[in-house]
């Protein structure tokens, strides 16, 4: 039986150009194929980063959703 990894479920809320804000479900997890990296993945856009930390890839995920929101 294959052990689950750690996962994240959370909704992000993005505010844009201090009058805008979006909320997204994001969905964070340790990368299967690279040791030490986070997976993002933004549900809402299907927009998917990586990070050093499972933090790291939901502030990534962020910079993305915002250039792809705008």
């Amino acid at each position: 039986m294959k052990a689950t990894s750690p996962t994240l479920g959370l909704g992000v809320t993005l505010v844009m150009k201090q009058t805008q804000e979006h909320n997204f479900w994001v969905v964070a997890r340790p990368a299967e194929d690279v040791k030490g990296q986070w997976v993002a993945h933004c549900l809402d856009l299907d927009v998917v980063t990586q990070g050093t930390s499972a933090q790291h890839s939901l502030e990534m995920v962020a910079e993305a959703v915002a250039m792809v929101a705008v």
